[in-house]
């Protein structure tokens, strides 16, 4: 058995999809409550498990227990492989959530690689770059609740790890540099990088006795309308969202704090519905924008007319899935590079987690297409 931490749950589903689409069942939980893990039996309902601490904008400190707190639950399941998943755009509590697996787990060395060549992020010579830009030039480095302020890993790990002398920082520019480092590392039992060199080491971390199933076949989501919600404020959402709304027919609700109330809109006769907050708005609470968001999206789940959606960003994807009470889901299979489709175990729901920086101009086509609506309308 394979356990995986993730700091967000658009993060869960980047790095799970690498384990499914090898064969492996990967189950997902939404928050790292052991009351939701002790329902699963061990070799029997699950390959990989994958768990959401929900800590990327955490306290430190507050990261580190919970982290710690995954890793006592799978000593208790006898997990031995464990792989923490970080933000390939350095976000997040990655020092403090480090030190947990070092206290923890009583490790040596830990390698460590924040590329994702097929998505632009790629470290050299230690620096790490988004697109050829260094990564505290970029938007991410500006996010106003996690701000990016050391490019060069190694120096960013001493400012945030007691262990940051024990950490092997890897350069990759290529897939075939992540190849060599899956190739040098799988007698290692705790790895931590990105979702990208998860999707080497499955290779032999699940060439054993794990790899007995057939491969995931790609399974769409039916032709029913596809209910669509963003809450991320990075500029290629916003391209996308423009790009689906000229190219396809569906009822687009801009959330605009401006006017005095937010009404859910009539979704009888609409094919498709977007929800999404105008940009001007993310200069406001994002609590604010989350609750709002949260309260269109119940309303018009409610009666099950949407079973198909598009959740984009992780702090959205967490609180639709803790609204419609989403505590367990399966990955199916990759809709493209870090974008996951998913399915509730109840199969109540089908949903595509789509991280906010992820994705070219057509990725939102591509993903309400996915669920059968292979038509542009």
């Amino acid at each position: 058995m394979i356990g995986v931490i993730s700091d967000d749950l658009t993060g869960c589903g980047d790095v799970g999809l690498h384990f499914a689409d090898y064969g492996l069942r990967t189950i997902v939980h939404t928050s790292n409550s052991e009351r939701l893990c002790k329902n699963l039996k061990p070799d029997v309902d699950w390959d990989v498990l994958v768990v959401n601490t929900e800590s990327r904008f955490d306290e430190p400190q507050t990261a580190y227990e919970k982290v710690k707190c995954v890793l006592r639950f799978f000593r208790k399941l006898n997990i031995k492989q464990i792989y923490k998943k970080i933000d390939s755009t350095l976000r997040g509590n990655i020092g403090s959530e480090i030190d947990a697996l070092f206290d923890e787990l009583n490790i040596e060395e830990l390698p460590f690689c924040a590329a994702f060549p097929r998505t632009g992020r790629t470290t050299i010579e230690g620096y790490h770059y988004v697109w050829g830009e260094l990564v505290t030039r970029t938007e991410f480095a500006r996010d106003p609740r996690n701000r990016v302020s050391e490019a060069h890993i190694p120096t960013l790990l001493k400012g945030m790890s007691k262990y940051y002398d024990r950490i092997k920082v890897y350069d990759a520019r290529t897939q075939r540099d992540l190849k060599n480092i899956a190739r040098e590392i799988p007698d290692y039992t705790t790895v931590c990088g990105a979702s990208a060199l998860a999707g080497e080491l499955v290779k032999f971390w699940g060439k054993t006795e794990l790899n007995k199933n057939v491969k995931s076949k790609t399974v769409t989501g039916g032709s029913k309308p596809v209910l669509i919600i963003s809450g991320s404020g990075q500029s290629v959402t916003y391209e996308q969202i423009g790009e689906l709304k000229r190219k396809k027919s569906l009822l687009a609700v801009p959330i605009d704090f401006e006017r005095n109330r937010v009404e859910i809109p009539d979704a009888k006769n609409a094919k498709h519905i977007l929800i999404y907050p105008q940009k001007s708005n993310h200069k406001l609470d994002a609590e604010k924008i989350i609750r709002t968001i949260v309260y269109l999206t119940t309303g018009l789940c409610k009666g099950g007319f949407f079973r198909n959606l598009i959740l984009i960003g992780g702090d959205t994807a967490f609180n639709i899935c803790r609204a419609l009470k989403i505590e367990t889901f399966q990955i199916i299979s990759s809709v493209s590079p870090g974008i996951a489709f998913c399915r509730t175990l109840d199969g109540k729901y089908n949903f595509i987690l789509k991280p906010g920086g992820f994705g070219d101009k057509e990725t939102l086509i591509r993903c309400v297409q996915f669920f059968g609506h292979s038509r542009s309308s």
